[in-house]
């Protein structure tokens, strides 16, 4: 069998944004064991171990009532055009932390997270409204928390951050990443070499490996993201793993204009970097993956023509592939001025 192979653009244009809201409806919940310890993949479990419950995953209906609800519109009166995406696996998985100014603790992130340590790049949400991806730290308070975001050391502390979701970076100031830094940056390695997660029990040797490069990873946390990287990349080279080519990936890019370039594509980590860089994106990072990837979307004109009661749940879902999960415990919702022109762009 063929497999599809996908590339789907969605492009916004920073004068059409009414708003950005990142939404997390069980943030509480999701601080507190079991929810805490994430997804593990390490510590030679047998499988994947999640510890976060159905429950807290809701629909992306859910997430585009909650944003009317905090508009004081919970009925949906004043038609609008929503686009929900990416971020479904935030906290979830290590490297992945998310950060809200207006919540408490401030920073969403597993038990185990190596924040301390960890240079992270991230999509932040400005309190003006506007948008920037960041290289960004979390900076403790005297207890040990963290508690404040900045720019790395030595700089100020970046006031004017609501939220911030962080990824993996794809380009940054033009430059498409090293396979050592996305090395270094990605626990799910699935995403970047094809082992065969998903059958360990038939494939003892893809397992042995999987083992011997997330303790590698682990070992690792504290350590810079280019030791970290190298060390993963010396493995996988000696036992010849290829690459992972086959995935569906999410990114978010933003031009020099202040341009966002969502994009969905099928292929490896790299190859979706060097797409961001020919769109024109001057940074880049990974969005989700795989059962994550998705942008569901309500139009203006259809909310006008059959009311928001009918449309609220049959969203239209951009760019997803057949195992796409359209539930997610955070996303990002974004209001437009007007729907999308022509629909979403398929460059191949």
């Amino acid at each position: 069998m063929t497999a599809l192979r996908q590339q789907t653009l969605i492009r916004l244009d920073p004068a059409d944004l009414v708003s950005l809201v990142w939404s997390v409806p069980a943030w509480e919940e999701l601080t507190r064991e079991p929810a805490a310890s994430g997804l593990v993949r390490h510590g030679g479990v047998a499988q994947a171990v999640n510890y976060l419950p159905k429950s807290m995953k809701v629909a992306y209906s859910e997430h585009a009532a909650s944003y009317l609800q905090g508009l004081g519109d919970e009925s949906g009166n004043q038609p609008r055009t929503l686009l929900a995406f990416g971020s479904r696996n935030t906290f979830q998985n290590l490297g992945l932390p998310g950060w809200h100014a207006d919540r408490m603790p401030r920073l969403l992130c597993r038990r185990d997270e190596p924040w301390a340590h960890w240079e992270y790049h991230a999509f932040c949400g400005l309190k003006d409204g506007g948008a920037e991806l960041r290289r960004i730290h979390f900076e403790p308070d005297p207890g040990g928390q963290p508690q404040h975001v900045s720019g790395g050391e030595g700089s100020e502390n970046f006031t004017d951050v609501k939220w911030a979701v962080t990824g993996q970076p794809l380009v940054w100031d033009g430059v498409v990443s090293s396979v050592t830094t996305l090395a270094g940056n990605t626990y799910d390695i699935r995403h970047l070499w094809a082992l065969r997660w998903e059958a360990w029990q038939k494939c003892p040797g893809d397992f042995s490996i999987y083992q011997e490069m997330m303790s590698c990873f682990m070992r690792n946390l504290a350590a810079s993201v280019t030791t970290r990287g190298e060390s993963m990349l010396e493995i996988a080279a000696r036992y010849r793993v290829p690459p992972a080519e086959g995935y569906l990936h999410s990114s978010l890019g933003m031009t020099d204009s202040g341009e966002l370039l969502l994009l969905m594509q099928t292929g490896s980590i790299i190859d979706v970097a060097n797409s961001q860089r020919a769109l024109g994106a001057r940074r880049a990072i990974l969005l989700d993956n795989g059962g994550s990837v998705g942008v569901g979307y309500w139009s203006r004109y259809e909310w006008q023509r059959i009311g928001w009661t009918n449309l609220r749940d049959r969203p239209t879902f951009i760019g997803n592939g057949s195992y796409f999960r359209p539930r997610a415990h955070s996303v990002v919702i974004v209001e437009l001025r007007t729907d999308l022109p022509d629909g979403p762009t398929a460059l191949a």
